[in-house]
C-alpha cells in the first residue's frame, strides 16, 4: 500500500479551490441557461477529478481517465459512426452539385 502525505496547508488550498469551483458553478448556472456555450471555457472532467481530490476522495474510487474515454466511445459509437456517414453523404452531395 502506498501513502501520499498532504500537508495541512496543501489540504486547505485544495478546499479553497473546491469552494471556488462551487461558487463559479453557482454563478454561471443562470448564465449557462441563456448561453450554454459559456461552459465551453471549463474542463468538467478536470473539475470532477480535482474536486474529488480536494474533498479527500481516494483516487482508487475514481475510474481511470482511459476507462472514461473508452466508456464514452462505447456509448457514442453508433451515434458517432452515423454522424460520420451523414457528414460524408453531405460532402459528397455538395461535391456532386458543383460538377
Amino acid at each position: 500500500m502506498e501513502f501520499e502525505y498532504a500537508s495541512p496547508l496543501i489540504r486547505i488550498q485544495k478546499h479553497i479551490e473546491a469552494a471556488g469551483l462551487r461558487k463559479t458553478i453557482e454563478e454561471l448556472g443562470l448564465i449557462s441557461q441563456l448561453k450554454p456555450a459559456v461552459l465551453e471555457h471549463f474542463d468538467a472532467n478536470r473539475f470532477v477529478r480535482d474536486t474529488a481530490d480536494a474533498n479527500g476522495l481516494p483516487s482508487t474510487w475514481l475510474v481511470s481517465e482511459e476507462d472514461v474515454v473508452r466508456n464514452r466511445e462505447a456509448r457514442a459509437g453508433p451515434v458517432v459512426a452515423m454522424d460520420g456517414v451523414f457528414a460524408f453523404r453531405r460532402r459528397r452531395s455538395r461535391q456532386t452539385r458543383r460538377c
